[in-house]
């Protein structure tokens, strides 16, 4: 055992040497954005639990395709946070589960909408956002065409086209991020209605690059302070306090 710990202490202080570890994200309130204090909770969460072993930070914002082609090259250090799906799980290390998240279908209100399975979404014309996956079934549902894809660039402009009616019928989105886009952009909340199934509940991840030179390193150290932080309590207290406003 404390061979173990003094090898880890080693390959922590050969990263701390380094300079700082670059992380790309993108847009996707209420949990990162670059209006939001500390670039909002999930990347507090991300900085806080590196800082915790000694280890600094830099985070790029990029639109969400960009961020993640930029950290499977090799061309940063990591990418945070992300679903997790069987091509991430080929390309990048990927810690252990930071949060969840709960994706639910959104429509306009007065449209008859039935849910019970995930077969059920062959039925309809799904609006769903560049470069996010929705869990491996629907990754794989949309890979194989069985469900008709309108692609749009952002979860607000998904949302905008619900309130004018446009060319879909739902909208599959995390519940937290629909509510506060729709919160922050739309003075009628109530045209919006949100299926009360939902399709996946998600846990979010940090990423790292199997091209990346400290990759083990990065992930390991970022597992071992995850872990002290939930065993804290401390994940929890922080998204408590971004529900609180503390954030904004």
């Amino acid at each position: 055992m404390i061979k173990k710990l003094l090898l880890l202490s080693i390959l922590l202080c050969n990263i701390m040497v380094a300079k700082p570890i670059t992380i790309t994200t993108g847009e996707w309130q209420p949990w990162i954005s670059e209006t939001l204090k500390e670039d909002g909770v999930a990347i507090d969460i991300v900085k806080s639990i590196f800082e915790s072993q000694g280890l600094e930070t830099k985070f790029e914002f990029y639109p969400w395709k960009r961020a993640y082609n930029l950290a499977k090259n090799g061309k940063v250090d990591a990418t945070a946070i992300w679903y997790k799906n069987r091509e991430r799980k080929n390309d990048f290390l990927i810690s252990k589960p930071i949060f969840s998240t709960q994706d639910v279908i959104i429509y306009k209100k007065g449209e008859k909408i039935i849910f019970n399975t995930l077969a059920d979404l062959k039925k309809y014309k799904v609006a769903l956002t560049r470069g996010y996956s929705y869990g491996q079934e629907i990754d794989d549902m949309v890979k194989t065409n069985q469900i008709k894809v309108k692609w749009v660039n952002s979860d607000l402009l998904a949302l905008k086209q619900i309130e004018k009616r446009n060319n879909f019928d739902i909208f599959i989105c995390a519940k937290s991020v629909a509510k506060s886009l729709i919160a922050d952009n739309f003075k009628n909340s109530t045209i919006f209605k949100f299926y009360p199934k939902s399709t996946k509940n998600n846990p979010l991840f940090f990423m790292v690059s199997k091209k990346v030179k400290n990759g083990e390193k990065l992930i390991t150290a970022f597992n071992k302070g995850l872990k002290e932080f939930k065993s804290k309590g401390l994940i929890k207290k922080m998204i408590d306090n971004s529900f609180q406003g503390k954030y904004k």
